[in-house]
């Protein structure tokens, strides 16, 4: 007696049956039927074990989702969670998933976030992102050289990543107006702070308001600074009346207040 086989399961074929050498047209049929049904049995059982799988899609959404709500309050934000490897096959959680930020993760740039399954059988995986962090920052709209003095018609403001520009940028150019250029710079460049000098508000040789205080009384007095010096800056200035060298900060354009 001949065997078949089908989907791992052998079958006895009736005396004189052989379906490689001598095939029965009945029994081809038949054999036709169980393939279909063997096929038909495999793809059950692969769907089966795909909706027993975490999707991949579902696991990014949580990651996306926990930046967007962690991250709010920033202006603008453009999240990228990276695919996941296709290998990867992981249980479907039994509980919705969860997101958190791994000890150190950066909250901008690339970044890493950890997705996890607290159901009947826990896993955890982190997942890749980019997070851009978009803010209006200035750019020049002309070239300038060295000695310029910023004003507003240099600039105009364009949307940046600022993840990727760490101190090189401003985004508020008010407080900067009326500083100098130390170099020559190109259209297009990103204003930053290192580009521009601070302003001397007091000049060597220059007569200077002395502001001294004491007890509550504030006393002026002329002086000449020593040094030239801008906002903040200590100089040194000597008082026109008692002829005394004394030290003090700069606080606005010709006026040095003295140190106690």
């Amino acid at each position: 007696m001949a065997h078949a086989d089908f989907c791992g399961t052998q079958f006895a074929l009736p005396l004189g049956m052989d379906i490689f050498h001598k095939p029965d047209v009945k029994f081809l049929s038949l054999s036709f039927l169980l393939i279909v049904a063997c096929l038909l049995l495999s793809g059950e059982n692969a769907l089966a074990a795909n909706a027993e799988r975490q999707s991949h899609a579902s696991i990014r959404k949580v990651a996306k989702h926990f930046i967007l709500k962690e991250l709010k309050g920033s202006t603008q934000l453009k999240v990228d969670v990276k695919q996941l490897d296709r290998r990867l096959k992981l249980t479907q959680c039994t509980k919705p998933l969860t997101a958190f930020w791994p000890p150190g993760a950066r909250k901008a740039g690339h970044s890493s976030i950890g997705v996890r399954c607290e159901g009947n059988k826990p896993w955890k995986i982190f997942v890749q992102a980019n997070i851009a962090i978009l803010e209006k920052v200035a750019v020049l709209n002309r070239p300038v050289v060295r000695g310029d003095v910023l004003s507003m018609d240099m600039l105009r403001f364009e949307n940046k990543d600022i993840s990727r520009l760490g101190n090189r940028y401003v985004k508020d150019a008010e407080p900067l107006l009326g500083y100098r250029f130390k170099s020559p710079a190109g259209q297009e460049k990103l204003l930053a702070p290192r580009m521009l000098e601070t302003p001397r508000m007091v000049r060597r040789g220059q007569t200077v308001t002395l502001l001294a205080e004491a007890g509550g009384i504030q006393v002026r007095m002329n002086g000449m600074a020593m040094s030239d010096g801008a906002k903040g800056k200590l100089v040194r200035v000597r008082n026109l009346g008692s002829k005394r060298i004394v030290e003090g900060e700069v606080i606005a354009k010709g006026t040095v207040k003295v140190r106690n």
